[in-house]
């Protein structure tokens, strides 16, 4: 997200992220016209596929509100998390789990803040 943010600040141009869960956990950064600059796998993080998109043991969602988990574990609005030239954007969590149900819920708000919350099974809260 930092990446994307960046990007958009720099080039004075709009940046997205585009999450695809049917991707078998991939998502990619894209140009305003949709040319793919980077592909990203969680493979090449954990080259033994223990991280993907996923609630782990969580029970809501991260916003202040909390409420239902997207189906596909992302809220962003038409899974893309859009940044503009001023490090603004789309409001939304992406939801990634391990395979001990770890999860952690990172995100972005309108205001471009970017953060990290991860889920505390004793509190059953975000934190």
């Amino acid at each position: 997200m930092q990446l994307a943010k960046m990007t958009a600040i720099r080039s004075d141009k709009k940046y997205k992220l585009v999450f695809s869960n049917a991707g078998g956990g991939t998502y990619f950064l894209q140009r305003p016209d949709e040319t793919t600059v980077k592909s990203i796998s969680f493979l090449d993080y954990d080259p033994n596929g223990n991280i993907g998109y996923g609630r782990g043991n969580a029970t809501k969602a991260a916003t202040t509100s909390g409420g239902s988990l997207p189906p596909d574990f992302i809220s962003y609005q038409y899974n893309n998390a859009v940044f503009n030239s001023r490090g603004t954007g789309s409001p939304g969590y992406v939801y990634l789990a391990n395979s001990t149900g770890t999860a952690y819920a990172i995100g972005s708000w309108s205001s471009g803040i970017i953060v990290i919350k991860k889920w505390n099974d004793t509190t059953k809260n975000w934190e």
